[in-house]
């Protein structure tokens, strides 16, 4: 018994490694043991054979080295990648919205209205209108699935004014002639996994955002949709700026990077609510 249990020993050394590398892969925060059991089991390695069994000391070796990477790869690689995922979406949600303002913009100037989704990408007539040459979105805007557009894992819809003082998006109302007002919102098709933020722009280029975490149901894909007035102070109408603060939906809205961009300075605006 007392030869088994020497710490003078390799094969004491083999027996420690196995423990510690089991004891690694079990406990929440036990994978640091790994490190002394990869060190034990190298340096019996590097023992002569008649005091380590050369078999042994590689099964040790490979199984300490192999917990390692697993969980290195499960809490931290894996989480890395999906986090600049995210973070490439967010960025390119953004920039998706500007393209919409952008589309908005070319067809105030041919129209003199903005429009829906559907509208701006060739998928419905522009009432009142000659039939536009090209669309005004790109190829990977112009599907639509119940009046929402999916891109890089986030979904957008946009709100305009309507005929009877309602919003009117695709498949609901029809815009009014000379409607100049919109809201754009882009939300993630799975919170959490493609996108962490939610983010609304105006004809002002006000751009707002929310973390889908402030919702108890966050916004998600088709199933879960912002209203037209998500980001807007309570009790506001279609056309007034949105606020830093609580909007209407409950989440809290701030401006994207802190800071109004160069065409929402043009014009004055409240900055925050209680």
């Amino acid at each position: 018994m007392r030869a088994v249990f020497d710490l003078a020993q390799p094969k004491t050394w083999l027996s420690l490694s196995l423990l510690l590398t089991g004891a690694g892969a079990l406990l929440p925060e036990g994978f640091w043991l790994c490190l002394p059991a990869f060190a034990l089991a190298l340096a019996a390695l590097r023992r002569p054979p008649a005091q380590a069994p050369r078999g042994l000391s590689w099964v040790a070796l490979w199984a300490a080295a192999l917990v390692l990477l697993t969980v290195f790869t499960v809490r931290v690689a894996v989480p890395n990648i999906v986090s600049a995922g995210n973070s490439a979406n967010h960025g390119l949600a953004a920039s998706t919205l500007r393209t919409l303002l952008w589309a908005e913009d070319q067809l105030v100037a041919k129209a003199g209205r903005v429009g829906t989704l559907g509208e701006l990408a060739g998928r419905v007539p522009v009432a009142g209108a000659p039939p536009l040459e090209v669309p005004l979105l790109r190829a990977e805007l112009a599907p639509l699935e119940a009046g929402v557009s999916v891109f890089s894992g986030y979904a957008y819809r946009i709100y305009v004014e309507g005929e009877g003082g309602e919003p009117a998006t695709d498949g609901q109302g029809r815009p009014r002639a000379g409607a100049r007002h919109f809201l754009a919102y882009a939300w993630p098709v799975l919170p959490g996994k493609s996108g962490l933020s939610l983010y609304c722009l105006n004809e002002h280029e006000d751009i707002f955002q929310a973390q889908v975490a402030a919702r108890p149901e966050p916004y998600s894909g088709l199933q879960r949709q912002p209203a037209w007035n998500a980001c807007l102070a309570p009790g506001a109408k279609l056309g007034d700026r949105p606020v830093e603060g609580v909007g209407a939906d409950g989440a809290r809205w701030t401006r994207w990077k802190g800071r109004p961009t160069r065409r929402a300075k043009q014009g004055e605006a409240p900055t925050s609510t209680p």
